[in-house]
């Protein structure tokens, strides 16, 4: 597809190494006492071994695209595949998730999608993986694509292009709703004046509108807000009347 988006989002990798003359009697590092861990250039002798269990468990296993498309939002329209593979960067081994898409992710998509990757890699399928055992040379090594330690994801700095960052948000003007009290007109009248004073005029007919059509002072002001920015006067004590008690209380 001419229109396809690939994204590469990098996170830390690490490795227990179990030997095979461990005198525990269990060869799971979650028995296993004092297992070596591997991290960053310590695990890059073992990428072609990683790689290859990646590859078997991918085809065995569902794929991340088969998990990811029972969760509901638009992002998940835009996904193809997800492939989870190592990559050496800076002279360390990583993990890397490829994401194919038919089109650019939003801000908000992307954060939807990284919320998601997390929870695979801590609780789906990165739970299953760890408990892979993976046979090297004198011993055994479990990788471990999560990691409880401030986990996240890098994203490329090319790849941070083809994020869409979305229209900024215009400035709203801002008034000053001392003396009208309880006269929306008065409000109204302020509120359409800053907003041509700064450039965005065709709102004002929009916003008498709503407010025309608004049920209540409350919710007028709460629609006039939406266009500007409104500083509302501090309600000033009032001397409450003594009630008429009578002459005989």
């Amino acid at each position: 597809m001419d229109n396809e988006v690939s994204l590469k989002l990098y996170s830390p990798l690490t490795a227990d190494w179990i030997p095979d003359d461990a005198e525990s009697g269990w060869d799971e590092p979650a028995f296993y006492d004092d297992p070596e861990q591997l991290t960053g250039s310590a695990l890059v002798p073992y990428r072609d071994a990683i790689e290859a269990a990646l590859a078997d468990d991918m085809d065995h296993t569902e794929s991340g695209v088969a998990l990811f498309k029972y969760r509901d939002g638009r992002v998940c329209e835009k996904v193809k595949s997800i492939d989870v593979t190592v990559c050496c960067r800076n002279g360390e081994l990583m993990g890397c998730t490829t994401v194919r898409l038919d089109r650019n992710l939003t801000e908000t998509e992307m954060r939807d999608l990284q919320s998601y990757l997390s929870g695979q890699m801590s609780d789906g399928w990165g739970e299953s993986f760890e408990q892979r055992k993976i046979r090297m040379d004198g011993g055994t090594i479990y990788v471990h694509f999560w990691q409880e330690d401030d986990f996240s994801f890098e994203i490329g700095s090319a790849d941070r292009l083809r994020i869409q960052t979305g229209p900024k948000k215009p400035v709203l003007p801002h008034i000053n709703l001392a003396g009208p009290d309880g006269n929306i007109y008065a409000v109204l009248g302020k509120a359409g004046q800053a907003l041509r004073k700064a450039g965005q005029g065709e709102k004002v007919s929009e916003m008498n509108r709503r407010v025309y059509a608004s049920g209540s002072y409350g919710e007028a002001l709460g629609i006039v807000s939406e266009y500007v920015q409104t500083d509302f006067p501090q309600a000033q004590a009032r001397p409450r009347p003594s009630p008429d008690r009578g002459d005989g209380r």
